[in-house]
């Protein structure tokens, strides 16, 4: 009985998950890569932000925070060519060579 009852009230659990990042740019263009959203529930993602952790963040777990390129990049979610979600990485108003 008590089985049931914990079986019961935990539920389906879902989580987001991220996949791996995919650089979608050639050389000579602004950079651009996408990283695939992970999902079995399409409300997680109506609500998603994705940014870079804030310098306190990266402070509190013994990290420096990004500086230069790394610091100016922006995070937005999207949909890719082939309609599933992703995070897409850009710069903000510049262009990143690619080698």
């Amino acid at each position: 009985m008590l089985a049931l009852a914990l079986a019961l009230a935990s539920g389906a659990a879902s989580a987001l998950g991220l996949g791996q990042i995919e650089v979608k740019s050639r050389i000579g263009q602004p950079f651009l890569a996408e990283i695939p959203i992970v999902s079995n529930d399409p409300s997680e993602l109506e609500n998603l932000q994705a940014e870079l952790a804030s310098p306190l963040v990266f402070a509190r777990i013994g990290l420096q925070p990004p500086s230069g390129v790394v610091a100016e990049l922006r995070f937005a979610s999207a949909l890719d060519s082939a309609g599933r979600p992703v995070i897409r990485v850009q710069p903000k108003g510049f262009r990143i060579a690619i080698i």
